[in-house]
C-alpha cells in the first residue's frame, strides 16, 4: 500500500509543472483537469511543437483562469515581466485538428493575441490552441490508445534511489514531468506494473506502458537551461528494467477507468491490484 505524495499538471503543453500541493484535482477520462490543455502549434503544418523544438518552454509555468478566460504565465522566457496575464477569447476561434505525436487532436484556436505572444516569446511563427472539452472527457481516440497518454505516474522511491546514487546532481521528481508522484513502493518496481491496475483513492488506472525517456528531464524547469545531468543516468534505467527496445524508461503511463466526478489529491491511498 502506498500513497499519492504529489499532484501536478502541465496546463501549457511542454511547460513547467503546476504543483497542486494539497488541493484536489478533477480526474477526467482524458487525464487530469487542465493538464496539457493548451498546445502551442505551428500554423504551417498544424503540428504541435514542444520541448524538442523550443526547450525554453520548460521554464514557462501556466495557470488556467476560467472567468474571464486567461492564462497566467510566469517564467524566465517572459522578457517584459516575470508575470504575464494572457487574456483569451471566451469562445475561441474555429475548431481544427492538429497532429500531437501522431494523435489527430481537436483544438480551438486561441486567437491572434495569444499567437503574437508565443511568436514573440520564441522568435518563430506559433499559435496557441485549446483542446476541446469532448477530447478532454475521452471522446475521439480512445484514451487507452492515445500516443499522448492521459496520466504519467512516477515512483518517488525510484527518484530517491537515483539521487542516492548521484549526489553530484541536483534534481527532484518534477524533472520527470509526472502527474502523480506515488510513494510506498520498491524502487523501480513500477516497471512491472504494465498490464496491471492501480487503485488510487476512489478511481482505478490501467497501466499501459513504461515511459520512454527523452532529453526533457535534463532541462532546468526554472531557467530552461539544458543541464544535461539526468540523461547521463539513462543507461542505468535500461540496466534496471529493459523495456525491450533498448531505450531508457522511467515512470509509467496509464489511463483512468470509469471516471465519474472523481478527484485525486495528495494523501490518497494507492494499491496495486492483482
Amino acid at each position: 500500500m502506498g500513497e499519492v505524495v504529489g499532484v501536478a499538471t502541465y496546463p501549457l503543453t511542454g511547460g513547467r509543472a503546476y504543483d497542486h500541493g494539497g488541493s484536489p484535482v478533477q480526474v477526467l477520462a482524458g487525464g487530469l483537469e487542465n493538464d496539457r490543455l493548451y498546445v502551442p502549434y505551428s500554423p504551417h503544418d498544424n503540428r504541435r511543437v514542444g520541448i524538442g523544438q523550443y526547450p525554453g518552454l520548460t521554464a514557462v509555468r501556466a495557470e488556467v483562469r476560467a472567468d474571464p478566460p486567461a492564462l497566467i504565465l510566469t517564467g524566465s522566457r517572459l522578457a517584459a515581466s516575470d508575470i504575464t496575464m494572457l487574456a483569451l477569447p471566451a469562445t475561441g476561434g474555429p475548431e481544427l485538428t492538429i497532429d500531437e505525436f501522431g494523435d489527430p487532436t481537436p483544438i480551438v484556436d486561441c486567437g491572434d493575441i495569444a499567437a503574437n505572444a508565443f511568436s514573440n516569446m520564441f522568435g518563430n511563427d506559433l499559435r496557441l490552441g485549446r483542446k476541446t472539452a469532448d477530447w478532454m472527457n475521452g471522446a475521439g481516440i480512445d484514451p487507452a490508445l492515445r500516443r499522448v497518454a492521459p496520466l504519467h505516474i512516477v515512483n518517488e522511491a525510484s527518484v530517491r534511489e537515483l539521487k542516492g546514487r548521484h549526489p553530484e546532481f541536483a534534481f527532484d521528481a518534477l524533472r520527470f514531468r509526472g502527474n502523480l508522484l506515488v510513494d510506498g513502493f520498491e524502487p523501480f518496481s513500477e516497471a512491472d506494473w504494465v498490464g496491471r491496475q492501480l487503485r488510487i483513492g476512489s478511481f482505478t488506472v490501467e497501466i499501459t506502458r513504461r515511459t520512454t525517456r527523452c532529453p526533457a528531464p535534463g532541462f532546468d524547469p526554472h531557467t530552461g537551461e539544458n543541464l544535461k545531468d539526468v540523461p547521463k543516468m539513462y543507461r542505468e534505467f535500461v540496466g534496471e528494467r529493459p523495456d525491450g527496445t533498448g531505450k531508457p524508461t522511467f515512470g509509467v503511463y496509464g489511463y483512468p477507468i470509469a471516471v465519474n466526478e472523481t478527484q485525486v489529491y495528495r494523501g490518497a491511498e494507492v494499491s496495486l491490484l492483482d
